[in-house]
């Protein structure tokens, strides 16, 4: 539940804030903030940030060998 008296934009913000430490951390100790539920559009952004660009193409190879028409979950993994 958000803190009383914020209005949107500063919970948006102070949520923003805390994600970006906590990823920090996460990184920091060389994990992972996504594993068995998938990245989904929220975290696709921070996550696509952390592969490197082999990963990268690996990935999308593999989206596009199982997906060539784009239809399945289209911009949750793979940023637009």
């Amino acid at each position: 539940m958000p803190p009383t008296g914020l209005s949107a934009g500063e919970v948006r913000e102070r949520g923003t804030d805390l994600l970006d430490g906590l990823y920090g951390i996460v990184r920091g100790f060389s994990g992972s903030f996504s594993a068995e539920h998938g990245v989904g559009r929220s975290r696709r952004e921070v996550y696509w940030e952390w592969l490197t660009p082999e990963h990268r193409k690996t990935i999308a190879a593999i989206k596009a060998a199982f997906d060539p028409l784009g239809i399945m979950n289209p911009g949750c993994l793979i940023p637009d």
